[in-house]
């Protein structure tokens, strides 16, 4: 959740079925995890940001991306919803008053991140990393405001009137500053020196990502997918018309075909791989067309 240590692990999210590189086999969603800056601790947080090509509820880096800016806790008639940093989701019950409610994603977290109410909002502790988040403001949808680490250490993560992100300040008092201009963070400063700075187009799509140093450049479809995009590489990404990707170039060049029980997967090396997934997207079977004696 944008700390070292996830908070919250989503459950049925994509990162529970296997994918290799930016591609999830199962979905055809893309997925470009991207680190920008780190503020010691502890609690260490890491900033960073997420795409998913079938993402739209981004807020701070567009519609397209997850932040750590945009992790919160939702309100919802079938409970609480919060969300990591790559987007992910977690359904807690509602918890009583002075209660405490458990969040059972499937797999090895199951039951162990805890949910309870606090004042003006939910504070989320996960037992086996000894981390704290705290969602808290007005009305149904509570932006991370903190997380506290278990030696006492905390980082606040403090917003403008407006809502949006304005300082990230850890134990010991050094700060972030970011600034943001028509909903969208534009930069964030460490005193009078930019550590980051970032360029939409006219829709609000990230198209410029410049980190200590480190510039990448965003490409997309009318869909809000991404296309391409450059670090020094050039990775370009093709979707057919459910918004699955087809073929993937770059330093890897794969195509992809989705079958009813699973997806066939090529590379530019001729090697052919057919992975099999159940009702839930999680990886049952995998076929090295290479090996496999069943392979035709």
């Amino acid at each position: 959740m944008g700390v070292r240590e996830a908070v919250a692990s989503g459950a049925g999210s994509d990162r529970a079925s296997a994918h290799a590189g930016p591609i999830h086999y199962a979905t055809g969603t893309v997925i470009l995890p991207q680190h920008d800056l780190d503020l010691p601790g502890p609690p260490a947080l890491e900033l960073r940001r997420v795409h998913r090509s079938g993402h739209r509820d981004g807020r701070w880096f567009g519609p397209a991306w997850t932040s750590t800016f945009d992790q919160r806790a939702e309100v919802h008639a079938d409970g609480v919803h919060v969300f990591a940093a790559d987007g992910a989701a977690s359904v807690f019950p509602h918890p009583g008053d002075g209660s405490v409610a458990a969040c059972p994603p499937p797999g090895e977290r199951a039951g162990r991140v805890r949910l309870r109410s606090i004042r003006y909002g939910y504070a989320v502790t996960d037992p086996g990393t000894g981390l704290t988040a705290h969602y808290t403001g007005a009305g149904d949808r509570l932006p991370l405001t903190s997380v506290d680490g278990p030696g006492g250490g905390r980082i606040e993560l403090r917003h403008g009137p407006d809502g949006a992100p304005a300082e990230v300040v850890n134990a010991v008092g050094r700060a972030l500053d970011v600034e943001t201009a028509s909903g969208r963070v534009v930069a964030i400063r460490r005193r009078n020196d930019l550590l980051a700075a970032y360029t939409y187009d006219r829709a609000g799509n990230l198209v410029e990502a410049a980190c200590q140093g480190r510039v990448r450049r965003f490409a997309y479809d009318r869909a809000g997918r991404v296309t391409e995009w450059d670090d020094g590489d050039r990775h370009a990404y093709a979707y057919d018309a459910l918004g699955r990707c087809v073929h993937a170039s770059g330093p890897r060049e794969l195509t992809l075909e989705y079958e009813s029980r699973g997806t066939s997967v090529r590379d530019a090396d001729g090697n052919h791989t057919v992975y099999l997934y159940d009702g839930l997207s999680q990886l049952v079977e995998c076929i090295d067309y290479a090996l496999d004696p069943r392979a035709s």
